[in-house]
């Protein structure tokens, strides 16, 4: 149903969790408080042991770049306008401390433009930074963990590659005569890296997310995407 329908906006604060593997789908109520609850005690930990290292050099660059992103990110839109936001703040917090959980991916650019509609949806700090690990853990993302030493971004675009052979060969041909160079398909680099979130109007991104985290059928659903994108 969310595949083809997406979700109601005022339930997606109970729902994302699910589906970004927070919660187990067959979890009780009382076993997902004491989830949350472990979490929660959890992140306060990661944050307290980042905390620790706030003076050394490697995390002042690290929390430059953050800020010099978070500061750009969705300023347009009411929960992270004007001077002094606090949920800019958060969003920089959540960034540092998955930065510091996670050193072997750390903070790559992008990433605050994934985590904004999460904060702007679950609000809670700790909720919205357990969700952003789901998320990252998604094999459909370029930020994830690479795979048996594997670029992701690579793994991606070798699949698309196969997609427009079969569905759109014409297109394939023509792209493939220009080289090397128009076969890395620099164009739809940032479709996947933020899986279409400033290609679409903000409604219709979060059906597309939605649609892919389902994983109904297929954990590249997003690569189907682009298919059509291309093939318009």
């Amino acid at each position: 149903a969310i595949y083809f329908a997406t979700i109601d906006p005022t339930l997606r604060k109970e729902i994302w969790p699910f589906l970004l593997r927070v919660y187990p789908w067959a979890s009780t109520f009382e076993q997902r408080e004491i989830i949350r609850n472990d979490i929660f005690i959890e992140y306060q930990k990661i944050k307290k042991q980042r905390m620790k290292n706030a003076l050394k050099t490697s995390w002042i660059n690290i929390e430059n770049a953050i800020i010099k992103d978070v500061i750009r990110t969705d300023r347009c839109k009411p929960y992270f306008a004007g001077d002094n936001n606090p949920n800019i703040d958060t969003m920089k917090n959540i960034l540092l401390n998955y930065a510091f959980a996670y050193p072997e991916i750390s903070y790559i650019q992008g990433m605050s433009d994934l985590l904004a509609p999460l904060l702007s949806t679950i609000h809670d700090e700790s909720d919205t930074y357990w969700c952003f690990v789901g998320l990252m853990q998604q094999q459909t993302l370029f930020v994830c963990t690479p795979i048996d030493g594997r670029n992701l971004m690579e793994i991606n675009l070798n699949y698309l590659r196969e997609l427009l052979k079969l569905f759109v060969p014409d297109f394939f041909m023509h792209i493939a005569s220009l080289g090397s160079d128009a076969l890395e398909l620099m164009f739809v680099h940032r479709w996947i890296l933020l899986c279409y979130k400033r290609e679409f109007p903000e409604t219709i991104t979060m059906h597309i997310w939605e649609a892919c985290w389902s994983h109904y059928r297929t954990s590249y659903f997003h690569l189907f995407i682009a298919v059509a994108i291309i093939s318009i």
